[in-house]
């Protein structure tokens, strides 16, 4: 819309106001000068009244454009917003598969290792050592019955002409090597318990496949669960039966 001849002189800034042009310190320097120029401020009225002439057409026509102005606006927004929302979305999305792929790993490393699972079945088959009274085998019971691995293997070494000849005695010795992290002297004694039918032979059996899976040696341990499992009348065929299961979990599929 032209302004009067008679403001033609404000004409370039009145449109550049109106249109939104003027920006910063333009913008501060011109609303400065409207509130002491009177000529000024009587050249944006006329021109207001041209541009929205009065009524409700009038006030239409400017709610019309002001909505059209924020429509541009949020148009030119819009492209940002969605990348911006797509790439938090997916580094949110990102961030909790990795989160969930490595709490199963950490799961499956922790609960079904070889190690985890030995400590763990070693517990529900263990022997409950009675107490005895004087000796040397006495001495290897109490320190059985106190988890002194350490004390038991001490003293049976020192009495091993003693403690050869005492089946119960190398059961215990057996154990404590095994409790120890002496995985091979453990074996070396049970499989020696085997062949002479100990009483503990199917608690013996179980034992071995621990020691095995204890050392990493899975074949060997598990060959001796499946020999449990074929012995229908073991006492320790449950404990066998669980462990298998541990064994060919797909848990294991994500172990180191």
């Amino acid at each position: 819309m032209k302004v009067p001849d008679t403001n033609i002189k404000f004409s370039d800034k009145i449109k550049a106001y109106f249109e939104d042009e003027l920006k910063g310190e333009q913008l501060v320097e011109f609303e400065k000068e409207l509130e002491t120029n009177e000529e000024l401020s009587k050249a944006i009225d006329m021109y207001f009244a041209q541009t929205y002439p009065a009524g409700e057409q009038g006030l239409e026509a400017l709610e019309e454009q002001f909505l059209r102005g924020l429509l541009e606006e949020a148009s030119e927004q819009e492209p940002r917003i969605v990348r911006r929302s797509f790439l938090f979305n997916y580094g949110v999305a990102a961030s909790l598969a990795f989160l969930l792929i490595a709490s199963a790993f950490l799961y499956a490393n922790f609960y079904y290792s070889n190690q985890y699972l030995a400590a763990s079945f070693y517990d529900k088959v263990k022997f409950e050592a009675p107490t005895l009274a004087g000796g040397t085998t006495s001495e290897i019971y109490a320190g059985y019955k106190n988890e002194d691995w350490s004390k038991v293997i001490r003293i049976a070494e020192a009495s091993e002409k003693e403690v050869s000849a005492n089946e119960d005695a190398r059961f215990l010795l057996a154990c404590a090597y095994h409790k120890n992290g002496q995985y091979e002297l453990a074996v070396s004694i049970f499989q020696e318990l085997l062949e002479k039918n100990h009483i503990q032979q199917q608690r013996i059996h179980l034992l071995m496949a621990l020691s095995y899976l204890q050392a990493d040696k899975l074949e060997e341990a598990q060959a001796i669960v499946k020999k449990i499992l074929e012995d229908k009348g073991n006492d320790f065929s449950e404990e066998a039966q669980a462990l298998r299961g541990k064994l060919m979990s797909k848990w294991r599929l994500l172990i180191f």
